[in-house]
């Protein structure tokens, strides 16, 4: 996928249920095919991964966004294919689906 002179890559795993903080620790140390710089998408960075990938979420799951909203403490949460978007504290459980990116040349 293209956005803004990037292509972006998705982690083919997600993880299992983790707190925000978790979430950050396993996408700082996520290595897959030895690449290292794997992130949490922010909110608008779901909703373009979300058009070109329908079914990429887990039904009855909700993942974390690189958003913060509100407050450090509260993220938003993405679930269901982007139709349902809400405020979760950085303590309660959702999974992580990594991106990464590369600038086009």
């Amino acid at each position: 996928m293209i956005l803004n002179n990037y292509k972006y890559f998705i982690a083919p795993i997600e993880s299992i249920d983790l707190t925000y903080p978790e979430a950050l620790m396993y996408c700082a140390f996520l290595n897959i095919d030895d690449y290292f710089d794997w992130y949490i998408p922010s909110l608008k960075e779901w909703q373009f991964i979300l058009q070109e990938n329908k079914n990429i979420l887990s039904q009855d799951s909700s993942y974390w966004s690189g958003s913060n909203a509100v407050s450090q403490k509260r993220i938003w949460t993405i679930s269901e294919n982007s139709k349902n978007i809400k405020v979760r504290h950085i303590l309660d459980k959702c999974k992580v689906r990594a991106i990464r990116k590369e600038l086009l040349s």
